[in-house]
């Protein structure tokens, strides 16, 4: 496996240059970064940093591979506030304007030392292109990092080359505890028609990650208060409020989880922290269950609240009338257009789809929004309806979807529905789950002795390649 061979000393070649997609900038861990050339007042402290460091030569580029940059937080026991992340480009973006525009996100380190990026935990907003020097990127309101915990940035798709070094050092201005991964992670988007899994390479992005320690005295939030449920068929819809005392730091993300009464609950799910509700479903009709949902910040896990409710089936209420002002010339009403921004970030098990509404409705409300996928090359399974998704209610520019496999990747697609009919479905969007920790903790480096390993093909695409590799005696 690829991923296992690259943890060797071996330099392995930056990505080749053809460049045109979106750029996005994911992170691991438990909260965001912050990336720049020089500190700015305005982003806080720098808490470590490595863009002061000698650049080396180098192709990367973000058409053909995501790339990702991990970093360990320092030790003050309340964690630390997320203000920006500053990264590094050596060569901005083309003036292509097909090309899509940049998301900054924050990402959960996942695996085994020097770990992967995992689950998204924030979106951080910065330039829609990434420019020659140093670009900034600002975390949301209320972002937080743990205390002795690694994050990665991940630069996903678009255009533009980030920066590398070679160097193993932090700049100066760098706090003590807090350092930078020696190496750096990336993903190749075109091999075999799919995004393959992060690979390593011994080189640094170049990055800057701005933010403050937090005060001592800080806690963990309170229980969520005002937990209800709407129940539906084979499913129950939760909503609930923010706690009455948040603790130390501003909550991250919520948790649910759930049981039918007199059996043992599953395990935690993890929802965002501005959702405020999620629908569990698969349930069984008629029969009662009890869910618990809890507040998380950087310091851990609050108090829990807890209810029973039981799925029934309802019919579904009739549509509204479709308005006077027609879709089209004459009054004329059409399907609506296809819904906008599709994106897909990872959890673990689950997917989150969030969109923005499509440019015209078909001159009659969307009644829903339909979500659709395939696991891998395999073929895409039935529409299924998202509930609660008429515009102004929860879902009607987010999802989440579950009971995903780790470990696999999945394709979706979306569409919206109106009175008329069916719209068009969105451009498709591909997702790469993490794998099971379990697996990693299975596996032990002598069921690889004797082991012969082939590739057909480069990990940068190209021409025809081939490598055997060979692991102990």
């Amino acid at each position: 496996m690829i991923s296992l061979l690259s943890a060797s000393s071996t330099q392995w070649p930056e990505p080749s240059a053809a460049l045109a997609g979106k750029a996005r900038i994911l992170l691991a861990g438990a909260t965001l970064l912050c990336l720049a050339l020089a500190a700015d007042p305005a982003h806080g402290d720098v808490l470590v940093s490595n863009i002061d460091q000698t650049s080396s030569f180098t192709l990367a580029n973000l058409q053909t591979d995501d790339q990702a940059q991990g970093f360990t937080t320092g030790s003050n026991s309340t964690g630390y506030d997320l203000t920006s992340i500053q990264v590094r480009f050596f060569r901005g973006a083309s003036r292509d304007a097909s090309i899509g525009t940049v998301t900054v996100t924050l990402n959960i380190s996942a695996g085994l030392s020097p770990g992967r990026p995992g689950a998204v935990l924030h979106i951080l907003s910065g330039g829609a292109r990434p420019q020659r020097g140093v670009n900034t990127y600002t975390a949301p309101s209320g972002a937080t990092l743990a205390a002795n915990t690694q994050y990665f940035v991940t630069l996903q798709g678009g255009d533009g080359g980030p920066s590398v070094t070679l160097s193993n050092g932090e700049d100066s201005t760098s706090q003590s505890g807090w350092s930078v991964s020696n190496v750096s992670r990336f993903r190749n988007d075109e091999i075999s028609g799919f995004i393959s899994n992060w690979d390593l390479i011994s080189t640094s992005r170049m990055i800057r990650v701005n933010g403050r320690a937090r005060a001592a005295g800080a806690t963990v939030p309170g229980a969520p208060t005002n937990l209800r449920a709407t129940p539906g068929n084979r499913q129950v819809r939760l909503h609930w409020t923010a706690p009455t005392e948040i603790g130390g730091g501003p909550i991250t993300h919520y948790q649910y989880r759930y049981a039918a009464v007199g059996e043992d609950f599953g395990a935690w799910e993890n929802v965002a922290a501005g959702s405020q509700g999620v629908t569990v479903g698969n349930l069984v009709n008629g029969r009662e269950y009890v869910f618990e949902v809890r507040a998380v910040n950087a310091l851990g896990k609050g108090g829990v609240e807890t209810l029973r409710a039981t799925p029934e089936f309802r019919n579904p209420p009739p549509p509204p009338p479709p308005r006077d002002n027609g879709g089209g010339r004459g009054g004329l009403l059409f399907p609506p257009e296809a819904p906008a921004g599709l994106m897909a970030m990872p959890g673990d098990g689950a997917v989150r789809l969030e969109w923005s509404p499509p440019k015209s409705d078909g001159g009659t409300p969307i009644l829903r929004y339909e979500y659709r996928l395939k696991e891998g090359r395999g073929e895409f399974g039935e529409w299924t309806p998202i509930e609660d998704s008429t515009p102004g209610e929860v879902n009607a520019t987010g999802y989440t979807v579950g009971e995903l496999g780790n470990g696999t990747v999945y394709v979706f697609e979306l569409r919206a529905v109106n009175l008329v009919g069916n719209g068009r479905e969105s451009e498709a969007v591909e997702v790469v789950m993490l794998l099971d920790r379990a697996y990693w903790s299975n596996f032990r480096a002598g069921d690889l002795q004797g082991v012969e390993a082939s590739l057909e093909r480069g990990p940068f695409g190209g021409g025809p390649q081939s490598l055997r590799l060979r692991f102990g005696a």
